[in-house]
């Protein structure tokens, strides 16, 4: 029975009431009081029922309880179909919350495996997302405040509390001794009336490197070309000169200066074409031809190799390879040229120290990288002159090349890695190839 009907009941019983106490007819008044009184009873009885399931509903969604069942209660055609109504209500909202989170779930899953770092901070600098590649690039476990960054990396947080939705800006992240170049975009948005600030960062360092690199390879292209264009001529001239000055072995038809400075001019000549070619190299270095290689084995060539050196200069030399057993998939000849240039760049360092020493040592990062650092004890390198040291044709040498470091960064390259230098005047040198 509806509602609408009991105060209809409850009505005509007090119509009726009225008219018996009218009549003076008592008795009948009696029954039909009583009749009233558990009709009253029976209305407050389905309001509260009805008001209590409506209730516990509106409770439910409030709370995001959507395990409740409405199937208890006072039993009746009218019950039946509000606790079927209520269900199936509640039944909606909770396979909406079910493909919310799923959504939400999988756009999580999204975030932490974008191949860009994301912050999200609030107006109070409170972060309220970080995900892994973030942690990854900045070598940061966890982020509770975007103030915490300055402790690690102190150019970051400046260029990010400075940035304005929109705004684009590049800062210089240090892991250990490796450097990254960060570019940072800034945009915002709010949840509810909050609002977010969220920060981009993606590394651009392996682009710069390789703009960086194919920039010096056209340079030197370039430069190539142009001398030896030059010098060709010049060798092939002063010889003819000179085959026509000591013409089938007779004396010079002209003065014993002439005939020397012609020699100089050749020799010169010659001297500048080894200079190109050796520079040459670094613009047509092979691929590496890939294979297993055991590091304990490379360091024992390398050791070999450059044995009567360190000998001859009292080096102390050693060696750890952790595990003992480690090995790589790379080109034995082309790490082992690398680790060579590096040893001998560090003989020449420890030259003037009373107790030299050299260290190589392997192992793997927390990344599961392989690291081979080449350690001396040396003169250590100025912090201007170490921006620099892997620059081609830079050398802090007064007979250096500059092509050695060079050279060895390329090849640590090559294999998808790299090589970074980390010292200071009169200081350790540490030479890490990452692989």
């Amino acid at each position: 029975m509806n509602c609408g009907v009991r105060v209809a009941l409850i009505v005509i019983t007090a119509l009726i009431i009225a008219y018996m106490i009218h009549a003076g007819k008592y008795v009948t008044t009696a029954v039909f009081s009583a009749f009233l009184l558990v009709q009253a009873f029976a209305l407050v009885r389905f309001v509260e029922s009805s008001s209590r399931m409506i209730g516990q509903f509106i409770q439910s969604i409030e709370f995001s309880d959507l395990s409740i069942r409405f199937r208890r209660g006072p039993t009746g055609r009218i019950f039946d179909e509000l606790r079927n109504a209520l269900d199936a209500a509640v039944s909606r909202f909770r396979r909406a919350s079910i493909e919310r989170e799923e959504l939400a779930s999988h756009l999580r899953g999204i975030i932490q495996q974008v191949g860009v770092g994301l912050i999200v901070y609030d107006g109070h600098g409170k972060v309220t997302l970080f995900n892994t590649v973030g942690k990854q690039l900045l070598g940061i476990g966890s982020l509770t405040r975007i103030a915490e960054i300055d402790q690690i990396h102190p150019e970051l947080g400046n260029r990010m509390r400075s940035l304005k939705p929109g705004d684009r800006s590049l800062a210089t992240v240090y892991i250990g001794d490796r450097a990254q170049h960060v570019a940072l975009k800034a945009s915002e948005f709010r949840r509810g009336t909050e609002a977010l600030t969220l920060v981009s960062l993606h590394n651009i360092s392996p682009e710069l490197n390789e703009k960086e690199l194919e920039a010096w390879h056209n340079l030197i292209r370039v430069l190539t070309h142009e001398v030896k264009n030059s010098l060709t001529p010049i060798q092939s001239l002063s010889k003819s000169i000179e085959d026509i000055l000591f013409k089938d072995g007779a004396e010079p038809l002209s003065s014993p200066e002439v005939a020397e400075a012609l020699r100089i001019i050749q020799k010169r000549s010659e001297g500048l074409q080894q200079f190109v070619d050796a520079y040459r190299s670094l613009t047509h270095l092979p691929r590496p031809n890939y294979q297993q290689c055991v590091v304990s084995e490379l360091f024992r060539r390398v050791k070999t190799l450059v044995a009567p050196q360190i000998d001859a200069a009292g080096i102390k030399f050693s060696m750890n390879v952790d595990p003992p057993d480690m090995a790589i998939t790379a080109d034995a000849q082309m790490i082992e040229q690398a680790l060579i240039n590096l040893t001998v760049n560090a003989i020449e360092a420890v030259t003037e120290t009373e107790q030299p020493e050299i260290h190589l040592a392997a192992e793997v990062d927390g990344k599961a990288r392989v690291i081979l650092r080449v350690i001396d004890n040396g003169r250590g390198i100025m912090g201007g002159s170490l921006e620099k040291i892997f620059i081609p044709f830079y050398s802090t040498k007064k007979s250096g090349s500059g092509i050695g470091l060079s050279l060895s960064r390329q090849i640590a390259r090559l294999h998808g890695g790299d090589l970074t230098a980390q010292s200071a005047a009169n200081d350790v040198t540490v030479f890490t190839i990452t692989l």
